[in-house]
């Protein structure tokens, strides 16, 4: 059985934004990591986690919540109230995604649609 894959739209040279080498300067790639870590997590959990959940992220980085939340919060990568935490330009990246998916979904439908009628006039005598 094949490998399901998921992937989400980033910024490749991301590791150049003054705010990562900010926190790769404090915190290393470690901080790195986790930055990375938080935004596969945010993905999945549809752009927003509550602060009280992170000791989950602090289980999976091995990093202890106050860095976790230092990374969040000071370095401006993500946005945050008193409760969560989430990231604006993941937010936009992914409806522009589902627009596509849902757009492509819809064309595929209608294709096969389409084949379907002309294929059963084949078959007519």
């Amino acid at each position: 059985m094949a490998k399901k894959t998921y992937y989400f739209p980033h910024d490749f040279h991301a590791r150049h934004d003054h705010k990562m080498v900010k926190l790769r300067q404090v915190h290393g790639m470690a901080g790195y990591g986790a930055y990375w870590l938080i935004v596969e997590v945010l993905w999945e959990l549809d752009s927003e986690m509550y602060f009280d959940n992170l000791e989950v992220l602090s289980f999976e980085s091995g990093l202890d919540v106050e860095t976790l939340e230092n990374i969040i919060t000071e370095f401006e990568l993500f946005e945050f109230d008193d409760e969560k935490f989430w990231s604006e330009s993941q937010k936009t990246r992914k409806t522009k995604m589902l627009e596509i998916q849902a757009k492509r979904k819809a064309a595929g439908a209608l294709g096969g649609h389409q084949k379907s009628i002309n294929n059963g006039g084949l078959y007519e005598k």
